[in-house]
């Protein structure tokens, strides 16, 4: 650009930095302002901070990102699900701890981990064995040959939406419990139905998981695509009383 404008590259940076066709990344690159100032703008906002912290020159872009952030959307607005991913796991398993009414809990009684096919529970002795637990599950405990069902498994299918089958067994086989799997299923739809109100009864987690999902989920921008610092001398930009549209 610089050679076809007999210009020097400083001169071409800094023409189309006032210009507002390009702005400074981190790291000293330039980026066209369609493509920087959409996709992940909150991301790189933050990136664009820490580089200003640094050193760099960032404020121009800061403020351009700071213009294009899309507006928070505010907590109750917001369809929180148990087992989402934008929330801290600790926040899910902290809801697991108020519904089994665990008092001093142990960080091994409830441990969340996630994998790439959706959450994995593993539940300590002491809490296998407390009381109560069919009341929980809605649903006889585990036992051979896969019956029943464990506190394990039923909190991984509320945490991942999954249908819940209960069986039981005899001498000829094994089979499908269609009452005990339709109150699991309705002890897990309950859970889950509780889990938003749970979440936005104490005011710090509230706070923090509006954040957290607008931080998350709501840091896109679309493109804007805008020609308006084009200039094409020698060439009519108006009809009558109106510009063009150069977009």
């Amino acid at each position: 650009i610089a050679d076809m404008a007999g210009a020097t590259r400083d001169a071409v940076i800094d023409d189309l930095l006032s210009s507002k066709a390009i702005y400074r990344a981190p790291g000293g690159a330039y980026v066209a302002s369609d493509v920087y100032l959409s996709g992940n703008v909150r991301q790189k906002l933050r990136e664009a901070r820490a580089s200003l912290e640094d050193g760099e020159d960032m404020q121009a872009s800061i403020d351009a990102l700071i213009a294009v952030q899309p507006a928070d959307v505010p907590y109750f607005q917001i369809e929180a699900r148990f087992g989402a991913d934008w929330l801290r796991p600790e926040i899910n398993r902290q809801f697991i701890i108020d519904t089994l009414g665990l008092k001093n809990a142990q960080e091994n009684d409830i441990v969340l981990t996630r994998a790439v096919t959706g959450w994995r529970v593993e539940v300590s002795d002491r809490v296998k064995n407390m009381g109560g637990i069919q009341d929980i599950t809605g649903a006889p405990p585990s036992g051979s040959r896969g019956t029943g069902l464990s506190l394990r498994r039923f909190l991984e299918a509320t945490l991942n939406t999954q249908t819940i089958t209960v069986t039981y067994a005899d001498d000829d086989g094994t089979y499908k419990d269609t009452k005990a799997t339709e109150q699991a299923n309705q002890k897990a739809g309950e859970m889950r139905q509780k889990f938003g109100a749970w979440l936005w009864s104490d005011p710090e987690r509230r706070v923090e998981a509006e954040r957290a999902y607008n931080d998350i989920m709501n840091a896109i921008a679309t493109p804007q695509i805008d020609g308006s610092f084009l200039e094409f001398p020698g060439m009519a930009l108006a009809r009558g009383d109106q510009p063009f549209n150069l977009r």
